[in-house]
C-alpha cells in the first residue's frame, strides 16, 4: 500500500486517539496550533507576553 504525500502531512499534523469523523461543528487541532497555544499560555503565565499572541505564529 502506497502512502500519499497528503496522508504523510496529515499524519504529521494530527494525532487522533480514536476514530474521528469530521463534523462542521469542530475539528482536530493541528500539532503546530497546540504548540503555539501552549507556548502563549506559558509566556502569559510568567508575564513575558501581553495580549493575545503574535500574528507571526498565525501566519506560520
Amino acid at each position: 500500500m502506497t502512502i500519499s504525500p497528503l496522508s504523510r502531512v496529515a499524519a504529521a499534523e494530527f494525532a487522533p486517539e480514536v476514530t474521528y469523523l469530521n463534523t462542521s461543528s469542530w475539528g482536530l487541532l493541528p500539532r503546530r496550533t497546540i504548540a503555539a497555544v501552549k507556548a502563549l499560555a506559558d509566556e502569559n503565565a510568567v508575564g513575558r507576553r501581553t495580549g493575545a499572541g503574535s500574528f507571526d505564529a498565525v501566519e506560520a
